[in-house]
């Protein structure tokens, strides 16, 4: 199915409104391969201060949904590293190398 994924979903309050929790804090995930049948290869949504790199993402056949392809992506996450991924045939974020710093 997928990789890797921090997802930031909300949940309902006690009047049932949309509560989030704020996301996530100094997540690392680093040399990783993950052979998936659908989207999330690496995934993180909400992430501060967190280490996205040295990924990599390939796609396996999906009957049911022939046109999924493998990705390394982070959403609302501005401060994130993200160097050295590679998606073999989808989409990446953060596919140059790193630099000495990063």
């Amino acid at each position: 199915m997928q990789g890797f994924t921090a997802f930031n979903g909300s949940h309902p309050d006690a009047a049932g409104g949309p509560v989030g929790d704020g996301g996530f804090d100094r997540i690392t995930v680093e040399h990783n391969f993950a052979r998936i049948t659908t989207y999330h290869g690496v995934t993180l949504d909400d992430c501060r201060a967190c280490v996205i790199r040295h990924n990599r993402a390939e796609s396996l056949p999906n009957p049911t949904a022939p046109r999924a392809r493998a990705w390394i992506k982070v959403n609302r996450s501005p401060d994130a590293v993200l160097c050295d991924n590679a998606a073999v045939d989808g989409f990446v974020m953060g596919g140059e190398r790193c630099r000495k710093d990063s």
